[in-house]
């Protein structure tokens, strides 16, 4: 699933960073933006190796991590920065983000809540919450937040419609969840694609 944030406003990079680092950062930003994952992976981490010191780098590569997938492995590199003192505005979002990807929903509620408040009004936020409290069965929780996704966001529609139709099974309506899961397939989004293709 594609999950676009905007890491890329957060900087100029500190200014503390070698050039060889601010450099690479530069080139792994670029790769980020256009969601070549893998390769702004290798940028960031050359990054680190450049200039041990620059934890700017060593955040931005546990941010790609759960951009590709890794949740564990961006939850590690994350947390042993914070604990390292680091601060950084997208920490809870970040980490909130990792332990929704590992299952651990109970945890990701209070890191993402808390992101909310000092960061009011991002689609994805309310998604990412969406889903833990769907994960905890908390269903009218979770629709609560989907459906401000939806507000925030209207293209998110096809995508967040999946979780309001795991939503309406949970509660044992199955008319409903079905009617969402064929609007979903009528669609022309990757994940109405990806759903008839499944068929």
């Amino acid at each position: 699933m594609r999950i676009i944030v905007a890491l890329l406003i957060l900087w100029p990079l500190a200014a503390t960073a070698s050039p060889a680092s601010d450099a690479l950062k530069r080139e792994g930003l670029r790769s980020l933006e256009a969601n070549r994952y893998e390769e702004a992976i290798e940028r960031f981490r050359a990054a680190t190796l450049a200039d041990p010191a620059d934890r700017d780098a060593a955040f931005l590569l546990g941010a790609t991590f759960n951009r590709a997938g890794d949740f564990e492995g961006a939850y590690v590199r994350l947390k042993t920065l914070e604990d390292t003192g680091y601060r950084n505005r997208e920490f809870d979002f970040e980490i909130g983000w990792s332990l929704l990807g590992m299952g651990r929903a109970g945890a990701c509620v209070p890191r993402l809540a808390r992101y909310e408040q000092a960061v009011p009004g991002r689609a994805i936020t309310s998604e990412l919450l969406g889903r833990c409290h769907l994960l905890l069965r908390e269903y009218d929780k979770a629709e609560a937040k989907l459906r401000e996704a939806l507000a925030r966001d209207p293209g998110a529609k096809q995508r967040v419609d999946l979780y309001l139709a795991q939503v309406q099974y949970g509660r044992g309506d199955r008319q409903a969840a079905d009617a969402t899961v064929a609007g979903i397939l009528r669609g022309d989004s990757d994940i109405g694609r990806a759903l008839r293709d499944a068929q």
